[in-house]
């Protein structure tokens, strides 16, 4: 480790840099799926970035992913076992990729209630405008999900909620004000404000939503299509001057849609 995490304010109307896109959880709602197939996702997941670790008062916005599961159905004797990645993008860095590893299991027979989890971790790295980050996750989640509404095979109202932990190691290198605070790196000239550090942790969070199914139980390739929609908070770390200084509370809302197709009945 040789530097802090790098970051520097959420992109906002003045255009500052943001990096580290970082989501708490892995945005994979629902009930179990007991036909082998596959689920493609588009989403803003709730998290944080860690520019915003550096800001007095940090913006809120969810960070964006593309993921997918393969999950086994009743090709295993465990049908919610599902292996799946994801790409995690935002801000002005590239995109990293991460894998997940998820399992569900239904709670009574007629499965309206589902208890699951999920863990993922990765290493990513980026930079912009004089400053860069490196850093190493691993972090897990647990859910329960309920089905509110009778058995469907147009429409299903589904409710879940949930908590994880997300395990941070980085370093990196970013400009500060006066006040310790992250800004953006001169464009000209020379670069007199930079600090480095570094900072690890275990920084918890909750969620929970509402998930509507549409098209789930009609026999066909097209296992159906959910649309999330969730609200988050948890802790990050604090960042002033290169240093953690404590922590901070971040809260947002996710939104995810997810196609289903795979195994015909």
């Amino acid at each position: 480790m040789k530097n802090v995490a790098c970051w520097l304010l959420l992109a906002s109307a003045s255009g500052c840099t943001t990096l580290g896109p970082m989501p708490a959880m892995t945005g994979s709602t629902g009930a179990v799926e007991r036909r082998a197939g596959v689920e493609l996702q588009a989403a803003a997941v709730p998290g944080f970035y860690l520019s915003s670790t550096t800001q007095s008062q940090p913006e809120q916005g969810g960070v964006g992913q593309l993921g997918v599961w393969l999950d086994s159905g009743e090709l295993l004797s465990a049908p919610g076992l599902a292996v799946g990645g994801r790409m995690v993008s935002g801000g002005d860095d590239a995109a990293y990729p991460e894998p997940m590893l998820r399992y569900r299991s239904a709670i009574d027979d007629e499965e309206r209630f589902t208890l699951g989890g999920a863990v993922f971790g990765t290493h990513a790295s980026g930079g912009a405008r004089s400053a860069s980050y490196s850093a190493t996750r691993v972090g897990g989640e647990v859910m329960a999900n309920g089905r509110v509404t009778p058995k469907s095979h147009w429409l299903e109202l589904h409710a879940f909620i949930g908590a994880s932990a997300l395990g941070l190691s980085a370093d990196g290198r970013y400009c500060v004000g006066d006040d310790g605070t992250g800004v953006d790196c001169a464009e000209e000239g020379p670069i007199t404000n930079l600090v480095d550090g570094e900072f690890a942790g275990v920084y918890p969070a909750g969620f929970a939503g509402l998930g509507l199914d549409f098209a789930r139980h009609l026999g066909l390739p097209l296992h159906g299509v959910r649309l999330d929609a969730t609200v988050a908070g948890g802790m990050m770390p604090e960042i002033r001057s290169g240093e953690q200084t404590g922590r901070a509370l971040w809260t947002n809302i996710g939104l995810g849609i997810t196609l289903r197709g795979g195994v015909v009945d």
